[in-house]
């Protein structure tokens, strides 16, 4: 009696053991099937909250009332981050009665002429680009009433300020300038005319404050490598 005792003991405790072990699996499956099916309906959610933002928010070019006057083309637009929020800066151009030298501000919805007691002369085709390592934005050359020019200007959210670099380059009209964020310069590029030597020239704007020094680095580029060369500093 004592043995059968014993074995169906031993019976009874193997078969709780492998139940524990199933109830234990069955206990794991249900886990993973829950986080299976909250994931599906987190982003089931995100999918439709991004869609609703999307018809939500238009996308597209839209008429204004607000018009800069006169109609002009040639002008030098880039950011003005000299407010807060940063708004859209206008300068210069040609209109049908000539080059015209008036400073506007765009907010996202009107333009407001602006009245700067200091302004660079009137012109076309100038490079503007917002430097927002000093907090303004640096305008140079463009296409003037006696030719090209190579002067260079800063706008501080209130007036124009002309700057005389130790260097510059040569006078052009219509180039291309960007804020290089990893080094924290403005770097210009190509215009119109070419240089004499037909080769497209890079610039970089440096401004040291501390220093008081304000210069242009001029560099060749080299179209078969993708690089430039510093020729002078």
């Amino acid at each position: 009696m004592q043995i059968f005792s014993l074995s169906r003991t031993v019976q009874r405790f193997a078969n709780g053991a492998e139940g524990g072990r199933a109830l234990k699996n069955r206990d794991s499956v249900r886990h993973v099937v829950t986080l299976a099916l909250l994931a599906i309906v987190i982003a089931a959610v995100s999918a439709l909250t991004l869609s609703v933002v999307r018809s939500a928010t238009p996308y597209g070019w839209a008429s204004t009332t607000s018009d800069v006057s006169p109609v002009r083309s040639g002008a030098a637009v880039a950011q003005d981050g000299t407010v807060s929020p940063s708004q859209v800066l206008l300068f210069g151009g040609k209109a049908s009665s000539g080059l015209v030298n008036d400073t506007w501000r765009w907010n996202s919805t009107a333009w407001t002429k602006l009245n700067p007691s200091t302004s660079p002369t009137a012109r076309s085709g100038a490079t503007l680009v917002y430097d927002p390592a000093h907090r303004q934005d640096v305008l140079f050359g463009g296409s003037g009433s006696s030719g090209l020019l190579n002067d260079t200007w800063v706008w501080n959210g209130t007036t124009w300020a002309k700057l005389s670099p130790s260097s510059s380059p040569a006078a052009r009209q219509n180039a291309s300038a960007v804020w290089d964020s990893v080094r924290n310069i403005v770097v210009l590029f190509g215009g119109r005319p070419c240089p004499p030597s037909g080769r497209p020239l890079r610039w970089h704007w440096i401004q040291r404050r501390t220093r008081r020094h304000v210069a242009l680095e001029r560099h060749h580029v080299d179209p078969a490598h993708h690089d430039d060369v510093a020729v002078s500093a």
